[in-house]
């Protein structure tokens, strides 16, 4: 799997796909203030083929919500092949393989699912790993803030 480099986007030009839960994302405001950086981008994929312009946003919903409640304007983001066998979708709670097809198509419709209902993994060297702090998909970068306003 390819992983594009990092790029700045619009909060307005994401689309979710499941909801988030305001009480985080306030309490990573706050963090966030304290950091005056984001330390790492969020994942999207761009969907260009279905509404151009616009990225689903794969991994960083709270993270998003926090820098829309601080007033900024972008975010970083890392661009990835969200249909790439290597990305896999499974829960958090229940032992299940999400459609990543049907996750897309939802977000699109804004039928979101529920916070944390999706657990993104990528396959790399036969181990799994999450994409939350994962250096690889979501690598170390202290964005300052001052850059994202």
């Amino acid at each position: 799997m390819k992983t594009e480099k990092i790029i700045k986007i619009k909060l307005e030009d994401l689309v979710p796909h499941e909801e988030f839960r305001p009480e985080h994302a306030s309490e990573l405001v706050a963090q966030i203030r304290n950091d005056k950086v984001l330390k790492r981008p969020i994942a999207v994929y761009d969907l260009g083929s279905y509404k151009p312009g616009k990225y689903m946003i794969v991994d960083g919903h709270h993270r998003t919500e926090a820098l829309k409640e601080m007033g900024l304007t972008y975010i970083p983001a890392n661009v990835i092949d969200y249909f790439d066998r290597k990305i896999v979708v499974k829960s958090w709670n229940i032992d299940m393989v999400w459609d990543k097809k049907e996750i897309v198509i939802g977000a699109l419709e804004g039928k979101l699912l529920k916070p944390k209902a999706t657990k993104h993994i990528i396959v790399r060297y036969k181990k799994e790993s999450p994409f939350q702090d994962n250096d690889y998909i979501e690598p170390l970068i202290n964005y300052p803030l001052e850059e994202l306003k």
